[in-house]
């Protein structure tokens, strides 16, 4: 049996009204104090979070970097959700970052950090398939891979999974929790 590495997230986060059909959710408006300690690479603060397994049993299927809110909260309509992994690579190397979601009804706007290094900002729910992906690069050592998840209303569903690039397994990745 395969137990998906846990998330460590955070929900119910207040955020002004946007609309998915009008020019894209304006960022630098939205900022909250979480923003501000990833993208500073400063220790998160402990309150307030919680450890997620991935599970089969919510939207995210089989998926091992599903995060599903409506597993935690009844959502409110403009809600902000944070997810945070740290990842450990034994080297250098690129791989890509799958963003995606599962849901059948919402809009979601994912922002996603390597580090301290904004590596996606868009709608995935506008994507075709509901999915993205964007090249990364993870450092010998251990990464933080973070995302925050602006939604309007309706399911609450993303996943981030890192895929390897040719000749690479990522067998070697490990996952925690705890701030490294």
């Amino acid at each position: 049996m395969t137990i998906a590495a846990p998330w460590l997230i955070q929900w119910n986060i207040k955020q002004p009204n946007w609309n998915s059909q009008k020019p894209p959710l304006d960022v630098n408006i939205y900022e909250t104090e979480i923003d501000r300690i990833i993208k500073d690479g400063k220790s998160l603060p402990l309150e307030g979070w919680s450890i997620y397994h991935p599970s089969h049993n919510y939207t995210g299927g089989q998926n091992s970097g599903s995060v599903d809110f409506a597993a935690v909260t009844i959502c409110k309509p403009f809600d902000c959700g944070y997810g945070v992994r740290w990842v450990y690579s034994n080297k250098d190397r690129n791989v890509s970052l799958k963003l995606s979601s599962q849901i059948f009804a919402g809009n979601i706007f994912l922002t996603a950090w390597v580090n301290k290094n904004i590596v996606y900002q868009n709608e995935i729910t506008s994507k075709k398939g509901k999915t993205d992906r964007v090249d990364v690069s993870l450092k010998e050592g251990w990464n933080r891979l973070a995302f925050k998840s602006n939604r309007i209303t309706w399911q609450w569903q993303q996943s981030l999974e890192l895929i390897p690039l040719a000749g690479d397994s990522l067998e070697d990745l490990r996952y925690s929790v705890v701030e490294r």
